[in-house]
Parts: structure tokens; sequence; C-alpha cells
């Protein structure tokens, strides 16, 4: 009896453990990029049977006399402004992992971090899956996201144990901790840092009596030394990670490995493993586009981390060593915020925001580009958006694992066969899809200019070439895998 419950407590602690292991998110303040754009970058890590990935567009609505939010615990929340246009990344019946950027240039991702709270102080049963829909569609600007989320969360109070949202627009991005319950603190990015958020809350001091970089509960403080988990009277300061955390980052290897990696990766690290890891930390030198897309394509190559000698046993995506890319990874993307173009001083409101997405392993497929403002594929979502979201917990004509005629399984199916062989396939992925990234990056910077100059005279016909020009591009992505997976089948 003794072992029986002993082995259940192991496999309790584990899947408490495992549960953090969801997500990455890289944040480039504006004066951290090459290209001065606030820069997010994120890996989105979700397990289950049969997952797929809808992209979907919804564009933006006028204010409505009142728009009422029905929450799925039963709550309800009204708002009579405007409705953002909406990028949409969907992944259907899982609770945490859609992705969005708005028409106002607003970005929104998260990553599970779990709380030690194990109370919850709950209204009409809480809020969760539709707390970044509604930041979505209403917030302008990051920092309103961050205060329109903290007072949703002190209304209704959070219902999962605790998450991460990252957000971010043209000019800030932010880090948003949320605690079971009514509880929250946002810390933002300093403009010329780099802040790197795996499954664990890295915010440590907090001054929120300075606006500009802190937000919060007011009695974050107060809560925890209620709570024991804070004792004024030993002299140290508050660190809100130690405090509020179910396992510090610093104590979960997981975590901190893969921070640490992208430390060393794009700035300078000489800290021992165990060390615990600044909130954001300066570059050493402007990050690009393709150090991101690099960054969540990265499993530890050339480091001792590597538990796959140079993938001579076997694929880097599934090892006791969580990699930044894994096998649980359902989408890449990184989103450029603000840009400018160095041809023109006047950059239409359609090209300011561009997003960068891989589908299913980016270490296996592409990024490609696309623009908020407009429309994708209707063959990348079953669902028009409006049924999406009402069915998103019971999702109708889900498409079978190996139905190829959606482009996410085409995408899933040839990163599985990749690791099947993973030391000789990988390097034919890498060069098809450098070769087609250089290809998109060179002629996209061509397109932009005629893109620009047609838009001063016919908005609506820019972005009938735009969306054109995107979907060939798409096509391109989604044929070029189907040749893959054709010469990996033999």
């Amino acid at each position: 009896m003794k072992k029986l419950l002993s082995a259940w407590l192991i496999l309790g602690l584990a899947a408490v453990l495992s549960a953090g292991d969801d997500c990455f998110t890289v944040l480039v303040g504006k004066n951290a990029s090459d290209s001065g754009c606030v820069l997010l970058a994120h890996n989105e890590d979700d397990r289950g049977d049969s997952l797929f990935v809808n992209i979907l567009h919804l564009a933006p609505r006028p204010a409505p006399a009142a728009r009422t939010y029905t929450l799925r615990n039963g709550g309800t929340w009204s708002a009579t402004a405007a409705t953002a246009g909406l990028f949409w990344i969907e992944i259907p019946q899982i609770s945490y992992a859609d992705g969005y950027v708005n028409s106002h240039g607003v970005a929104i991702v998260s990553n599970a971090t779990p709380s030690r709270e194990s109370s919850a102080d709950l209204e009409d049963g809480g809020i969760g899956f539709m707390l970044r829909r509604i930041l979505a569609e209403q917030a302008q600007s990051a920092r309103q996201a961050v205060l329109l989320a903290g007072s949703l969360v002190e209304r209704f109070g959070y219902s999962d144990s605790g998450r991460t949202l990252c957000i971010a627009d043209h000019e800030e991005a932010w880090v948003l901790h949320l605690i079971r319950g009514k509880r929250w603190i946002a810390q933002r990015v300093p403009d010329d840092q780099v802040a790197v958020i795996p499954n664990a809350y890295t915010t440590r001091a907090i001054e929120l009596n300075d606006k500009d970089r802190f937000l919060g509960s007011s009695d974050i403080v107060a809560h925890a030394v209620a709570r024991g988990w804070h004792a004024p009277r030993a002299g140290k300061p508050f660190d809100f990670a130690m405090a509020y955390s179910h396992v510090p980052l610093h104590r979960s290897r997981g975590n901190y490995l893969r921070q640490r990696r992208a430390i060393q990766l794009l700035g300078e690290d000489g800290r021992d493993a165990e060390a615990a890891y600044p909130f954001a930390f300066t570059p050493r030198k402007k990050i690009r586009l393709q150090d991101l897309f690099s960054l969540l394509r990265d499993h530890y190559e050339d480091t001792p981390w590597d538990l796959t000698d140079g993938y001579r046993t076997g694929s880097p995506n599934r090892t006791k060593n969580r990699t930044i890319c894994t096998e649980s990874t359902q989408y890449a993307l990184v989103v450029e915020l603000g840009r400018s173009l160095a041809f023109t001083e006047t950059v239409p409101d359609v090209l300011r925001h561009r997003i960068w997405l891989a589908l299913s392993r980016p270490d296996a497929n592409a990024f490609a580009p696309w623009y908020p403002d407009i429309a994708y594929p209707e063959t990348h979502a079953f669902l028009d958006a409006d049924t999406a979201l009402a069915d998103h917990f019971e999702p109708r004509n889900k498409p079978e694992a190996l139905d190829l005629s959606h482009p996410f399984r085409v995408y899933a199916h040839l990163a599985d066969l990749v690791d099947r062989n993973y030391r000789e396939r990988i390097r034919n992925v890498r060069r098809e899809w450098k070769n087609f990234e250089d290809y998109v990056m060179k002629n996209l910077r061509k397109k932009e200019k005629e893109f620009v100059y047609i838009h001063r005279v016919d908005p609506a016909l820019a972005r009938r070439m735009i969306a054109n020009h995107l979907q060939r591009l798409e096509y391109i992505r989604w044929f070029q895998a189907l040749e893959l997976i054709r010469g990996f089948q033999g």
C-alpha cells in the first residue's frame, strides 16, 4: 500500500512539474532590435491527441450599444467600444493556446506559470480562456491591455493556477503575471533590453510607485506576507517570483536551461546553471528576425545539454532535457510591431505590423510572412471565425490526423517524418526552408515598395495585391512541404 501511495505521489508531482513546461517567449524592446521594431517571438507548446491549428481573421466591428462577453464558467462582461480586427491563431479544445495580433498592433501570447496559490477568490467561476480574447478585441495598446486584464482579474478572479501573458505593441512590451484569484503584477521590458520568459514568473523586485515600469495589485506584497511566503523581518527585499512561484525558475531545469540558452545566444552569459537569471538583459548586438527564428528552432546544439550527440542518437525534440523547440510545439511566430521602411517616411497601416508564422515545429518547417489586417486563405481554417469561437471546446469538422488538405496537418506530418530519421532528414529540410525564407525576405523587400506606391493611389487595390502575394507564398510553402513528404516516403 505504501509503495502504491508513493507511486501515485510521484506521478502527481511529475504531472504538476511537467504542466509548467508549456511555451516559450522572447520580448525585444524597440531599441534592442536592428529594425527599431518591438519584437515578440513565441513557441506554443501543447500536448493532446490530434491537435490542430486554425488561422482565422476577423475584420474590425463598429461600436455596439453593448457587447456582452460570456465567460466559460458563466460570468458576463459588457463593453461598448468598437472591436478591433483580429489575426487569430487557434488550437481548438485547448484553454490557453491561442495567439492574437489585433488591428491596432497589439500582440498577445501566453505561457503556463503555475503559482503556489491554492485558494481562489472567484466570482461567477472566474475568468480564464476569454481573458485574452477580450484584451485582443478591446485593447488599443499594450498598456491598455495590461490594465484591462488587471481590472478583469480583480473583478472575476483568475481561474487557472497561474499564467504569464506577454503583451506588446509598437512602443512597449509587457510581461503580465497572473496568480490564481485576484492578484497580478506586470513589468515593462526596457526599450534597450530583451526579456526571456519560459514557464516561470520572471519578475523579481517590484516598485508599484513606478507606473512607467510596473503595474499590479496594491496588496501583492501584503498577501504574500499573510500567506507566509515573505517575511519582512528577515530583512530581505520582496521577491515576487520567489514568493508566488510553484517552482522558482532556477529550481526548474526545463525552465532555467531554456532561459540560459537564450541569454547565451542573444546576450553575454557567464552564470552558473543554478543562478537566478535577470528579468531582462542587454543583447550583445541588435536582434534580427533571423536570430529569433534560430532561437525558436534551438535544441541546445553544440552544447553539453544536447543529449543526442549531434543527432546521432535520435531526435533532439524528444530528450530528457526540455529544449526550446520540442515535440509538443504546435506553432511558432515572430511579430514585428511598428515597422519603418527605409524607402518611405509614411508606412501604410496595413504594412506597419508583420507576422512570421511557422506551423507545427519550426525546426522542420519554414516561417512565412503575413500582415494582421489581411485575411488568411480559407484553406487554413475548418470553420468561420464566429463558429470557431462558439465551438472552441467542442469543434466540428475536426480534420483527421493525415488529412493533408489542411495545411497544418501537412506541416505536422512533415515534422513527424523528420523526427523518424532526424540526422539524415533535417539537413535537406533546413536547406529547402533556408532557400525559401531567403527568397521570401529578398522578394518581399521589393514588393513592399510596390505595395506602398499602389496604396497611395488605390488602398483597396493595394490590399488585394498584398493578399495575392502572401497567398502565393503560402501555397509555395505548402507545396514544398508536400514535396518533402513525398521524398521521405520514397
